[in-house]
């Protein structure tokens, strides 16, 4: 089971990769994509090494809880979550500033990929349904 979360979860990381280049695609004009692209690039790379160590430096001079406690009530499980995200916001809304394309909502209902859209909502709820029930004997 540990083999197979870790396998879903490096598939997202994967995900998110590609997620934060063409977030960037959008953002910025193309004679810069590369610089930014680079920026994220090199945060990731030096960030994903990193992370065992300094998790493990908190765990060891603090606690464990610092990562997980199960035994708390659910909204006191994760203590180094709330200040990292709460950081990453506060730098959002100062440094992050996008000029939006103004566009009528009609224009914008016609750049939606319906058919794509029934395909996803369908081939997801067709994986969960295995999941949930593929264990059980029907007769």
């Amino acid at each position: 089971m540990m083999i197979a979360g870790r396998t879903i979860q490096d598939i997202s990381g994967g995900g998110i990769k590609v997620m934060i280049d063409m977030i960037v695609s959008n953002m910025d004009p193309s004679r810069e994509r590369g610089k930014f692209i680079g920026m994220f690039s090199t945060m990731l790379s030096i960030g994903t090494p990193l992370s065992p160590f300094i998790s493990g430096a908190l765990v060891q001079h603090s606690s464990w809880r610092w990562a997980v406690d199960r035994t708390q009530p659910m909204h006191r499980q994760f203590y180094l979550n709330p200040p990292v995200g709460g950081a990453a916001l506060v730098f959002l809304v100062l440094f992050l500033h996008i000029n939006y394309q103004q566009e009528r909502w009609k224009e914008k209902v016609k750049k939606v990929d319906y058919i794509g859209n029934a395909i996803l909502m369908t081939s997801i709820v067709s994986i969960l349904l295995v999941l949930a029930r593929g264990s059980t004997a029907y007769i």
